[in-house]
């Protein structure tokens, strides 16, 4: 995604061992506030902000035509709910430690209390990635509950198969200021019994209350 921050990483900055390709992709991308995501059918992985449209506080006022997807409530075959509360943090200390820049990444509007445990790192080497990085520290605080929800996997029309890293609304078609936007973390997808037509899709969703 090239609205993930980019950076150069100066030689003796950093280094690894002892780790996979894939957690060393992961830490490069977590450390510019990013997220690894799979492609369907394809021997590739993309790099996107955690956070791609806006930080969670900002959810409720994006235009629906950003959303990846929409799910009607009456579409759920079961919902589970796991309730994560935390201090809901508006400013943190992002540093590198031998080379680097130091950044204060506050909410706009704030003074960045309360301040969030301070973020040292080899990789914070620049104001924009550090930047990011702080956005997902601060979107990852605050009372927020993880959502589990069994859908269909539909032969066609939406939503499809959603993939982690999409952003999406939950809609309440009762009362429709009830409905919720969501970050799919994972999905788990299965089928009732071999040759079965039938498949469904496993969402684990973060949700946000401000």
């Amino acid at each position: 995604d090239t609205s993930l921050a980019d950076y150069t990483i100066p030689a003796g900055a950093w280094g690894y061992q002892d780790k996979t390709p894939i957690e060393v992709i992961d830490e490069l991308v977590k450390a510019a506030g990013g997220i690894v995501t799979p492609a369907l059918g394809l021997s590739k992985i993309y790099a996107q902000q955690r956070y791609r449209e806006a930080p969670p506080w900002y959810w409720p006022q994006i235009d629906p035509s950003r959303l990846d997807f929409q799910v009607a409530d009456s579409m759920i075959l079961g919902l589970e709910s796991e309730w994560q509360p935390s201090p809901e943090y508006r400013g943190v200390y992002v540093s590198g430690i031998s080379h680097g820049v130091a950044v204060e990444v506050r909410k706009t509007g704030t003074d960045g209390t309360p301040w969030a445990a301070d973020n040292y790192d080899n990789l914070n080497l620049s104001t924009q990635q550090c930047r990011g990085r702080g956005i997902s520290i601060l979107g990852q605080s605050g009372a927020q509950e993880i959502v589990t929800i069994e859908l269909p996997v539909p032969t066609s029309g939406a939503p499809g198969l959603v993939i982690p890293g999409q952003w999406g609304e939950i809609q309440d078609t009762a009362n429709p200021s009830q409905s919720w936007r969501g970050l799919v973390l994972s999905n788990r997808v299965s089928v009732s019994q071999p040759g079965a037509s039938r498949a469904t899709q496993t969402l684990r969703i973060e949700r946000h209350h401000y």
